[in-house]
């Protein structure tokens, strides 16, 4: 998963956290980068991105750690108070939605769930600039 071999494993890597913290920050940055003012668009690009990476985010759960993907976001949130109480109700959104939607088997087309996901969210405030 790591995507190194092991004498590279444990020459970066203290420990397993470690490497899912790594992967989940790509994603995060993945994300970040595709997000606009448009929130289908937005659902969209988050399930396709999450889609992509589906083999990853899915070893993350089945292990226990799933946790991690909301902290690694957290962590990543800007430190202004409005903003940062904003993005903290989508990204607990964020989080139910995929965490949900990959321990059921992905059910639904990505498309489907961005318009639940839209559907739920479209009267939420974005992140104020």
């Amino acid at each position: 998963m790591a995507g190194v071999s092991r004498t590279a494993f444990y020459r970066n890597y203290k420990s397993i956290e470690d490497v899912l913290e790594d992967k989940i920050k790509e994603l995060a940055l993945e994300i970040a980068g595709i997000i606009s003012t448009d929130i289908y668009n937005n659902w969209l690009a988050v399930f396709k991105t999450v889609d992509k990476n589906r083999e990853d985010l899915e070893s993350i759960i089945r292990e226990g750690y799933q946790h991690k993907i909301y902290d690694v976001f957290m962590s990543m949130l800007p430190e202004e108070k409005e903003n940062r109480n904003i993005q903290t109700i989508w990204l607990s959104l964020f989080y139910t939605f995929i965490v949900k939607w990959i321990k059921e088997g992905k059910p639904k087309k990505a498309e489907e769930m961005a318009r639940l996901a839209y559907i739920y969210t479209k009267d939420l405030p974005l992140v104020s600039v």
